[in-house]
């Protein structure tokens, strides 16, 4: 079965000659997040052609975050991150690295100190520093940008009580790029990346931590949008300000995690990428179990081919598109915010397959005359 979906998927691509990475070469580079395990470990060989003539970036979806790293004090567990910088390079890919400090996925000892108690705000800033110093030593400028912080804010634009900023204060965002910087090579790509930067009140936060970071010459070089959006949402319009808004703020742009949503909402969702949020199950949100019908395929294609024309309107303006996930079997969205539900929002269905939305973004790159 395995060998038969290579075949199939190496002959799809090769007889169309049709491959993201090359059309958007003039533009942007297209990435995708990678599950390793699966991916690059267990079933290499389904994806290895997918990966490689589709993508020039890659991100580890979950094998680079602190709890995957460095589980323990002084564990660390490289095994999977070294398969990825190892298959990039081999394939002069750029890596992403996902994430240096986040709230989510980070072990409980980090905050603690030997006897349970809170640590104090000089050894968090120690164990940052060397945390970063480790990861350095081992990658250095293989790893191209560094995701620095994620998802630092509330959506009122205000700072979210994490534990971070409890312990090390209300600038604790700026505190972390300032030690990326100090301890990265100058080449490294320094980024922020957040969900709903398209709501105005959220992106007027996020400017006054750039803001407060370039007042202070704190290098912070992209913003990472991350585009877990739906069929029916952020408008282009909202889309376009925000390019606009963060490109008068002299930062880069990366759509960092694009993936569209083809499910029913369930109440009191009201979207975003809260990785916490969590909502019930029942089979009125879950109705393509058997597979996207026509219908749905066309509407995806359509949002994927519009967000594409925006994106090469501003192209001048962003370095990177990257989806989040490589088929829809490996979607968080399957998971996210309701379990066990069969979702389709990536470009490449269950089996591999280029689905109509790949093709509508084909065509959104216009031919270059002779």
């Amino acid at each position: 079965m395995y060998k038969l979906f290579t075949i199939c998927l190496l002959f799809s691509f090769l007889s169309t000659g049709q491959h993201l990475k090359n059309s958007f070469a003039p533009y942007f580079k297209i990435g995708t997040a990678i599950n390793i395990e699966q991916q690059l470990d267990k079933r290499r060989g389904e994806f290895t052609e997918l990966i490689s003539s589709q993508f020039n970036s890659l991100v580890a979806e979950n094998a680079m975050k602190w709890d995957a790293l460095n589980p323990e004090p002084n564990v660390y567990n490289f095994a999977l991150s070294d398969k990825l910088i190892d298959f990039a390079t081999e394939r002069k890919m750029e890596v992403v690295g996902h994430v240096l400090f986040w709230h989510n996925q980070t072990p409980e000892w980090l905050f603690k100190d030997t006897n349970g108690k809170q640590v104090s705000k000089d050894l968090l800033i120690k164990r940052m520093r060397h945390h970063i110093r480790v990861l350095n030593k081992r990658y250095g400028e293989k790893i191209h940008a560094w995701d620095v912080v994620n998802e630092a804010l509330n959506e009122d634009g205000s700072l979210r009580d994490s534990p971070w900023k409890q312990i090390l204060g209300e600038d604790w965002v700026q505190q972390a790029f300032k030690i990326a910087q100090e301890e990265l090579p100058p080449k490294t790509k320094l980024i922020y990346n957040d969900y709903n930067l398209h709501n105005r009140n959220k992106l007027m936060g996020l400017l006054e931590l750039l803001h407060s970071m370039q007042a202070n010459s704190i290098r912070i070089d992209a913003i990472g949008i991350q585009a877990h959006w739906a069929l029916d949402y952020p408008s282009h319009k909202n889309l376009e300000f925000l390019i606009n808004t963060l490109h008068k703020n002299k930062v880069q742009i990366h759509f960092s995690e694009l993936d569209i949503d083809v499910l029913p909402r369930p109440k009191q969702f009201d979207g975003g990428a809260e990785i916490t949020e969590s909502h019930k199950y029942n089979m009125f949100i879950d109705p393509y179990k058997e597979g996207l019908p026509t219908s749905m395929q066309n509407q995806l294609a359509n949002r994927y081919q519009g967000l594409f024309k925006v994106f090469l309107k501003h192209a001048d303006k962003i370095d990177r598109v990257n989806f989040w996930g490589l088929t829809d079997e490996f979607s968080w969205k399957n998971q996210w915010p309701v379990a066990n539900r069969t979702n389709h929002p990536l470009l490449f269905d269950r089996d591999g397959k280029a689905k109509a939305a790949f093709y509508s973004i084909i065509k959104t790159v216009k031919p270059k005359t002779p």
